[in-house]
């Protein structure tokens, strides 16, 4: 089976290709220029997404979106969390949660497939802490301040910048959701 993943995340890309490949599935990765909505639910951002992305292509797509919750600040930034990658610099990030006692993190990984006729959506949550300082290097702000259960303790930066089998890593879990649902209801193309 033949895949399109729409992202221009490189981390994600690989990953997801690693997961597939194992599978037997060629994904293949495009990056689009879709206009995301901003929405506080996670959900109504990756359907608008995946319309926009199976409407440029019309194939196969797979596009996802992650959703950030730090309960110590409200439940903060939720979808906007590639909007504070953007703003803020390492030390605003650090300014804002360094006083914070509760320093859990959650996240929420969505997928959603779309064929043009059915679209299917996947959900992985996760739990990490904040660190008080930022520990490794990455485009992602927030992935030098983050450590995910199931990192081995590493913050998130950390983990791509020693090359962790991202494959053993929670991260890959939403994708092998995804590769066993394709495997029970969509022929190989």
């Amino acid at each position: 089976m033949n895949l399109i993943f729409s992202t221009g995340n490189s981390d994600k890309f690989h990953t997801a290709h690693r997961v597939l490949e194992e599978a037997g599935i060629t994904l293949t990765q495009e990056k689009l220029d879709i206009d995301e909505i901003q929405a506080e639910e996670g959900n109504a951002i990756i359907l608008d997404k995946s319309a926009k992305a199976y409407s440029l292509l019309c194939q196969p797509v797979v596009v996802s979106d992650d959703s950030w919750s730090i309960p110590g600040l409200g439940g903060f930034p939720g979808p906007y969390m590639k909007s504070i990658n953007a703003w803020f610099k390492a030390e605003d990030f650090e300014h804002l949660t360094r006083p914070l006692e509760d320093r859990r993190v959650f996240l929420t990984n969505r997928l959603a497939y779309n064929d043009g006729h059915q679209i299917k959506l996947f959900h992985n949550h996760r739990e990490g802490i904040l660190l008080k300082a930022s520990r490794g290097h990455s485009s992602h702000l927030s992935h030098q301040f983050i450590v995910m259960e199931g990192d081995n303790g590493l913050s998130q930066a950390e983990a791509y910048n020693q090359g962790v089998d991202q494959n053993n890593l929670e991260r890959a879990a939403i994708w092998r959701q995804l590769e066993g649902w394709l495997r029970s209801n969509i022929k190989a193309s």
